[in-house]
């Protein structure tokens, strides 16, 4: 940029001139002079047109040396620049300088002079412009004071609006609460008023609950009276007309003594409470009661039922010592011919009594007496006990209750394995936990009988059911299973009696050859219903193969067999309440009936595979007469009904009995619980 200001300079007529600093000292002076004189005189110079060169001079002259605003800003203030009539004055005085031939130091000597004065006038111009620069700082500074004052004063005008804003809001805020208060205290007092009345209310209904409780109470020890004198009463009636008192195990004076105290008690406790009030403890003491004499009752009941098996279980042996007495005399052929018609007389007898019984009552060539009575009674108690817990089932707000009872039931019946004993005693005290009342777990829930009254006796027939369904399931596929569930079931029978019923009553329900009991056909009962009085399944409406029935029937009898023969565990006071006589009883109670095609050899199979070692054991050499009248006195009768074709069960029974009778050994059972078992962990 300052090359270019330099070229520009030399290019322009000043830049282009030649000076001659020495003409002064060489003398030449005189002749520059007349020179000039002679250029002046033959040049027509107006004064107009040399103020105008001079102009042209003086601005191209400011361009190098003032900045352009400053030039602007002189033009602007002092329009009429004394520059130009400078210059004219100058050369007008070289003129006549010239032609008077006066010295060159005056000249210079104007020359200072003049620029001196135009010096001093710029600089008045400068000293004004700056005055004038100053006063519009000056006011442009006021005005900005002004200005920052006007905007303090709107900020504080503002502020003070808001504060009062402010305020008027805080002020209807105020208000506004202080109408809520007023409203909510009126609120208030009216909810106490409601209170208050609900409070009174609530007492009178209190009041009123508490006399319905005691009406109810009292009607409840009046209702556990009448059940404990209608149990005694058919206690009574059991003892009495028992046709075997010598075989009781208790007499008869000692039993009716015990029920008598039983109902002194229960007469002695209501009187107390008519006098005194009731409470929940006088109840649960009717109640225990009224479980006493149920107690005693099913005591009775079995005690007599044993004697009368027991009567039956020494006509057998009987039977059993002629017939042995008679297969193995030593005598000879014709003498054996000479004593069987001694036998035939037998048969004849059994025969003739099998006869009496069928005319006294047709449905005895389908079950025995005893076998009935028992099925009956165990029949009618699960009617009952069912109807008991109905309330329950038909309460559908009850339903997630119901649930997480069916899961406290079904997840430690479905964990159920032979892995130790420590392993089946933590599932006994999870169930027995839940039959006593206690609260357990379930998932992340907690779960109780108590919460609601018919709790306990829908958990009770939940977890019969449950243990019985084990025989048609995992029995069914995994026959060693059958001891693990076995040893649970006998441990919760020892302790809960009521349970150890219903088992039994879904035992005979689901499978009604274990009483055993052939169920015939009513008049008018359809197809289906005859076949589920069988203990078969429909499915679609299509009656399940034979196959598979007789598999389901095969859980169920081994899961049977294995609780007459499982010890109770250690804690158990009481031995097995269902044991291994019990096995005795029912094969006797099949040899006394006619047997039916199929199912009769396979669950006779099943029952002495599983329980034939524990029979042996315990019987010995009348275990192996009753095999022997088995093989030569029954058979023969399975063989005779069995139809072509279906000679599976008969086989697999007649080589079982072969073998067994000639070695007299039965091996145990695969999967029984060894004597130590409730000892492992």
């Amino acid at each position: 940029m300052v090359g270019s200001l330099i070229d520009s300079l030399r290019e322009s007529s000043k830049g282009q001139l030649h000076y001659d600093r020495n003409w002064l000292q060489e003398g030449r002076a005189q002749s520059i002079l007349n020179g000039i004189a002679t250029n002046l005189s033959s040049l027509s110079l107006s004064p107009n047109k040399l103020v105008s060169e001079e102009k042209k001079h003086c601005d191209e002259t400011d361009v190098t040396h003032i900045e352009p605003e400053k030039c602007k800003v002189e033009s602007d203030s002092k329009p009429s620049s004394p520059s130009g009539k400078d210059s004219f004055d100058d050369l007008h005085l070289m003129a006549i300088y010239s032609l008077s031939e006066v010295p060159l130091v005056e000249y210079e000597k104007e020359t200072t002079r003049r620029v001196k004065e135009v010096i001093t006038a710029r600089q008045a111009n400068v000293e004004q412009y700056s005055k004038l620069c100053a006063q519009e700082v000056e006011q442009y500074l006021q005005v900005l004071a002004r200005n920052r004052e006007l905007a303090k004063q709107k900020e504080a005008e503002k502020q003070k609006k808001d504060a009062e804003q402010g305020i008027k809001e805080i002020s209807q805020r105020q208000e506004e609460l202080k109408e809520q208060m007023e409203t909510r205290a009126k609120l208030l007092k009216s909810k106490i008023k409601e209170a208050e009345l609900r409070q009174r209310q609530l007492e009178e209904e209190r009041k009123r609950r508490a006399k319905e409780e005691e009406e109810a109470r009292i009607q409840k020890l009046k209702t556990c009276q009448n059940d404990i004198r209608l149990i005694i009463q058919l206690a009574m009636n059991t003892l009495l007309s028992c046709p075997h008192q010598q075989l009781l195990r208790v007499s008869s004076s000692d039993r009716a003594s015990t029920l008598e105290e039983v109902r002194g008690s229960i007469e002695h406790l209501i009187e107390n409470c008519q006098s005194k009030g009731t409470s929940a403890e006088d109840i649960e003491n009717a109640l225990q009661l009224v479980s006493k004499v149920q107690q005693l009752s099913q005591v009775i009941t079995a005690d007599t039922e044993q004697a009368v098996l027991k009567a039956q279980e020494e006509a057998i042996r009987h039977k059993v010592d002629s017939r042995e007495e008679q297969n193995w005399n030593k005598e000879s052929v014709e003498e054996r011919k000479h004593s069987s018609p001694d036998e035939q007389e037998i048969d004849n007898s059994n025969t003739d009594k099998e006869q009496d019984l069928e005319q006294e009552n047709p449905l005895f060539k389908y079950v025995t007496p005893v076998g009935f009575r028992i099925y009956t009674r165990l029949m009618e108690k699960l009617e009952k006990w069912q109807q008991s817990y109905e309330p329950l089932v038909q309460d559908s707000k009850m339903k997630k209750y119901k649930f997480n009872l069916q899961k406290a039931v079904n997840i430690p019946v479905n964990t159920i394995s032979d892995v130790s004993g420590a392993h089946l005693l933590d599932k006994l005290q999870r169930l027995g936990n839940l039959l006593s009342n206690q609260t357990v777990s379930v998932g992340d829930h907690h779960v109780s009988c108590r919460e609601h009254p018919n709790g306990l006796a829908f958990c009770y027939d939940l977890l019969a059911k449950k243990l019985v369904s084990q025989g048609e399931g995992q029995i069914a596929s995994k026959h060693e299973s059958a001891f693990a569930v076995a040893g649970v079931i006998v441990g919760l029978w020892c302790n809960y009696p009521d349970l150890g019923d219903l088992i039994l009553a879904h035992f005979y329900t689901r499978c009604p050859y274990l009483v055993p009991y052939y169920v015939p056909q009513q008049e008018g009962q359809s197809e289906e219903d005859y076949y589920r009085a069988l203990g078969y399944t429909y499915t679609d409406g299509v009656v399940e193969k034979q196959d598979k029935f007789l598999k389901r029937m095969s859980g169920f009898m081994r899961l049977y067999a294995a609780i007459l023969q499982t010890s109770p565990p250690p804690s158990c006071k009481t031995p097995n309440p269902h044991g291994i006589n019990h096995g005795w009883q029912w094969l006797a109670q099949v040899l006394n009936l006619q047997p039916r095609p199929d199912i009769t050899a396979t669950l006779l199979l099943d029952f002495l595979e599983f329980a034939g070692h524990a029979m042996l054991k315990a019987y010995g050499q009348q275990f192996q007469k009753l095999l022997h009248i088995l093989c030569t006195g029954y058979f023969p009768k399975i063989k005779k009904v069995t139809p072509p074709g279906s000679s599976g069960p008969v086989s697999r029974l007649e080589a079982f009995l072969q073998k067994a009778i000639k070695s007299r050994i039965i091996q145990p059972p695969e999967g029984a619980l060894k004597t130590d078992f409730w000892f492992t962990s």
